[in-house]
């Protein structure tokens, strides 16, 4: 897994999804080009009660409790045409704790909203 995708969390104990799917494609776009299909499944989730975390040189945070995700202080901006930047910025990590403020691993998707 790309070291972007460990700034807001250990991916072991939560699961990122990315707020904007436009950057998803243009993302796939850049790896396997315009002419190759691309599959993606969309779908709405909640946040929860998120966290918001700096996101720098810190990987693999570990869940915070009373908390259902972590998200960027920074917003991406339209304007900044770091496809990098803009993705690392766009995501969610979401994870669960049990009532005894332990992480568990998600039995279901309470996030999710189909």
């Amino acid at each position: 897994m790309p070291e972007s995708y460990r700034k807001l969390g250990n991916p072991q104990m939560g699961v990122y999804l990315n707020r904007y799917f436009d950057l998803e494609v243009r993302q796939g776009w850049s790896k396997v080009g315009v002419e190759n299909p691309i599959e993606m499944c969309v779908f709405k989730f909640c946040f929860g009660n998120s966290k918001r975390h700096r996101v720098g040189n810190v990987l693999n945070l570990e869940p915070t409790a009373n908390f259902d995700s972590h998200i960027s202080v920074k917003k991406p901006s339209e304007t900044d045409h770091d496809l990098m930047k803009q993705m690392k910025h766009s995501q969610v990590y979401l994870y669960e704790y049990n009532e005894e403020e332990q992480f568990t691993t998600p039995d279901k998707a309470d996030h999710m909203l189909f």
